[in-house]
């Protein structure tokens, strides 16, 4: 598994002073337990608000949140891990997963139909054991992250494409986004944010340096929102707006762990910490209001928004929760 799962702190935490507390907020579990006993690490979500959900090695798939059953659609051969899921504009399902045999220092990408026929979307991947973060663009083109390095599908090539490395940098890329213009989106672990140029195939940097960058979402308006590591126990959060070069914090940073996951619709913003607690920012405000814990030993693993702005939330401890809050 990717080390951002590894090294998520679940337990339970206290909101800060000064953080707004959502105590009225009640937390409505989707259908059953996914996967008993096996923490939800990704969640996705489809045009017509399909769920779907993995744990280690299985893909799992409910209707719409009034859906009683989490339904198995795949699992990755040979029992490979899964880093991360997406889902396209078809309810087409694609899984990252990581190449566990080390000594083959590859990855792959599977697809699973949206008539449930899962297969390996082309070859395998070179750059490393693992495949995280998948982005997939309007024109179909899917991207990932292999080791550090960014890889480039086209639809009806049988091959992965390496990008050239971003200047300045180690060569470490830790987030990858695509805007609705099929602009694609790379953050750094030096804390830099580039665009790439596909008429010079280079790519280009945008702004000032930031934080190291965990993590990356786009809205339906193309702003670019990062969720960052200011320090081990605390994260911020930056907006790129559409058509600008500059970055403006979002809020207050955020002192209970670094942003492990950012979602965003309707311009109302939620990011996940590697402490396991939500913050939420609605799309005028201006400071985080933290949403209420779960209870027992429930900690969350994994967020993704609906078109209509509803929360989708993952646990450790298999389920999966919504709420509405716009």
């Amino acid at each position: 598994m990717k080390t951002i799962k590894l090294f998520m702190f679940i337990g339970t935490c206290i909101g800060l002073v000064g953080f707004a507390q959502a105590d009225n907020i009640q937390w409505t579990q989707v259908g059953s337990t996914m996967e008993s006993g096996i923490p939800v690490f990704n969640l996705a979500i489809d045009q017509n608000n399909n769920i779907y959900g993995s744990g280690i090695h299985n893909i799992y798939k409910i209707l719409p949140i009034s859906g009683s059953n989490w339904l198995q659609i795949g699992a990755t051969p040979n029992l490979y891990p899964i880093e991360t899921l997406a889902v396209d504009k078809y309810s087409n399902v694609y899984a990252a997963v990581e190449n566990t045999e080390q000594e083959k220092m590859t990855s792959a990408v599977y697809e699973i139909s949206n008539g449930g026929t899962i297969q390996q979307l082309g070859n395998d991947i070179g750059g490393g054991w693992e495949a995280h973060y998948l982005a997939i663009a309007p024109d179909g083109n899917i991207y990932t992250i292999s080791g550090t390095d960014v890889y480039e599908k086209i639809p009806g090539n049988n091959n992965w494409i390496a990008l050239p490395y971003t200047p300045n940098d180690d060569f470490d890329i830790k987030a990858i986004a695509v805007d609705s213009n099929n602009k694609l989106y790379a953050g750094t672990v030096e804390g830099n944010v580039y665009i790439f140029n596909n008429s010079l195939n280079q790519w280009q940097q945008i702004g000032n340096t930031l934080p190291e960058i965990n993590c990356m979402a786009i809205d339906q308006n193309n702003n670019v929102y990062v969720g960052t590591a200011v320090t081990v126990g605390s994260g911020s959060i930056y907006k790129l707006s559409s058509g600008s070069n500059q970055w403006q914090q979002i809020g207050q940073t955020i002192n209970q762990g670094m942003i492990h996951s950012i979602s965003v619709s309707n311009n109302h913003l939620y990011v996940l910490t590697w402490y396991s607690l939500i913050y939420e920012m609605p799309s005028k405000g201006s400071n985080w209001r933290q949403l209420p814990n779960l209870s027992g030993n429930q900690a969350f693993t994994a967020i993704t928004t609906a078109v209509d702005g509803t929360l989708i939330a993952g646990t450790n401890t298999g389920n999966v929760y919504y709420v509405y809050l716009l």
